[in-house]
């Protein structure tokens, strides 16, 4: 069995972006519920109804919440926010620190 493997040539400003696995998402009401419900219910198929892409430039980008675009920016905080994880809702571990 063979493969053939393709090279593709990207300059600098086509190569993709990949955001943080923990970032802050603030999203107009309505579409805030959807991710609400989404990850509170632990369903696999988020990522088929949630996706977050970035443009070249590394600061806009578009959020698809159930196929719906809405455009994104992302902008700097002005502090570290320190993110928790809890599974018994008494022991918390550190996940995080968000900045940027």
């Amino acid at each position: 069995m063979t493969s053939t493997k393709q090279k593709t040539s990207r300059s600098k400003d086509d190569a993709p972006h990949e955001l943080e696995s923990q970032y802050i998402l603030r999203l107009p009401q309505e579409y805030a519920s959807t991710v609400r419900r989404m990850v509170q219910s632990g369903n696999i198929n988020t990522k088929d109804r949630l996706s977050v892409e970035l443009h070249p430039d590394g600061r806009h980008g578009i959020v698809r919440v159930d196929r719906v675009p809405l455009a994104a920016k992302l902008v700097d905080i002005p502090c570290v926010v320190e993110c928790l994880k809890t599974i018994d809702k008494k022991t918390f571990n550190k996940t995080a620190d968000l900045c940027q």
